[in-house]
Parts: C-alpha cells; sequence; structure tokens
C-alpha cells in the first residue's frame, strides 16, 4: 500500500528528543519502535544489544530506547535489562506518537525491528523517512520490504552474533549506511507515497 510522506516533509527539530530525555549529542541511539509485546522480539533485541556492548567493552557511548506502549511484556524485558546488569545502557521511553515519534526517530542513529513475525515494514519505514539507518529481520513481511526497498540491513532471528555485527558495521561505515538511507527515502517518496500513486487511484474510477 502507498505510505502517506508528507508528515515527514515537515522541518524536526534537530536534538529536541536528545534534549527532552537528557541523552549527550555524542551517544549514540539505537531505538526500537512498536508494541512491547514477545512477538516483536524484545528478548532478542536484549541479548544481541548485550552482545554488542561486550564488543565495545561496555562503552557509555550506546543507549537503547525502546519507544512504544506495553502490550504485556514489559516486565519480562525489565527482567531481562536486569538479567544482564545493562540498566544504564536500556532507556524505556513509552508510547510517543506523531510529531514527538518523528523526533525520536530522527534523532535515533539506528532503528531496529527485530521481530518474529511481522506484516510489513512500517516502523523501519518511518525511520527511513526519517533518514535513520535500519535493521530488521529476515524471513518475515519486515524483512520482504526491507530487502526489496534495499532500505536497510537484514538479520536472522535469534542470531545475536549476527545483529551485534551489524550494529558494528553500520557505526563503522555510517556514511555509507546513510546514503543507501537516504537513497530508500528518495524512492518510496517518488515512486510509493500517496502523491505519487494517486494517479493510479484515479485511473481505476475511470
Amino acid at each position: 500500500p502507498p505510505f502517506d510522506t508528507d508528515e515527514f516533509t515537515i522541518d524536526i527539530e534537530i536534538n529536541k528528543f536528545r534534549r527532552k530525555h537528557n541523552i549527550n549529542s555524542d551517544v549514540k541511539i539505537i531505538s526500537f519502535l512498536g508494541r512491547i509485546h514477545y512477538i516483536k522480539g524484545i528478548d532478542f533485541l536484549i541479548k544481541g544489544f548485550h552482545n554488542f556492548l561486550k564488543k565495545k567493552n561496555y562503552s557509555e557511548n550506546y543507549l537503547l530506547c525502546l519507544i512504544g506502549s506495553d502490550d504485556g511484556y514489559l516486565d519480562e524485558t525489565k527482567k531481562l535489562i536486569k538479567k544482564y546488569n545493562i540498566e544504564k545502557f536500556v532507556k524505556v521511553v513509552g508510547f510517543l506518537s506523531g510529531q514527538k515519534k518523528n523526533e525520536a526517530l530522527y534523532d535515533s542513529d539506528v532503528v531496529v525491528q527485530l521481530s518474529r513475525l511481522e506484516q510489513g515494514a512500517w516502523a523501519p519505514i518511518e525511520a527511513v523517512l526519517c533518514g535513520t539507518p535500519i535493521i530488521v529481520t529476515a524471513n518475515t513481511g519486515s524483512g520482504e520490504d526491507v530487502k526489496r526497498l534495499d532500505a536497510g540491513y537484514l538479520v536472522n532471528f535469534g542470531d545475536e552474533e549476527e545483529f551485534a555485527n551489524s550494529l558494528n558495521y553500520i557505526f563503522e561505515n555510517y556514511e555509507i549506511c546513510i546514503k543507501k538511507t537516504i537513497s530508500a527515502k528518495k524512492y518510496i517518496i517518488e515512486n510509493l507515497s500517496f502523491n505519487s500513486r494517486i494517479n493510479e487511484y484515479l485511473d481505476l474510477y475511470k
């Protein structure tokens, strides 16, 4: 289906999300956007992020932000965070929508969606439209969307090492990843937006 891209053409104030949540500008933000639910692979995300932190010698330059409402898995998520002793590396933001959500996506350095099952890549595409690189799980509808658009990076569900390496690759090659993201953003706006496809619907009605 077409994407409503107009909301992403509005100027977004840089670092507004960071200031609100007291996150320094030099901290790399890895964000998850979605329901806090088992099917969203939050457990895989926490374990994979812990693996990544180990590779970085638990550098405080990285922060995982969980953006979304609790859908029955927040308590288990907090237990996992405590189990791996990474409380200071994770911020539970809660639900955001509209411009506040876009500000968070814009200020993030990477947005991840590691679902067990996912019909489509809506949240990751929103991140791409904010110019932010993405990682999603392969073998899902979301993964198929991202692969088809060459819009981001794919990892196999449960492969913590692969996820950690993908994060590391993005941070080590950020300019390349930004170019890939901007190219996908341009393609989506020009070919998959409501504005670009409305004539298809007009033609059908005619």
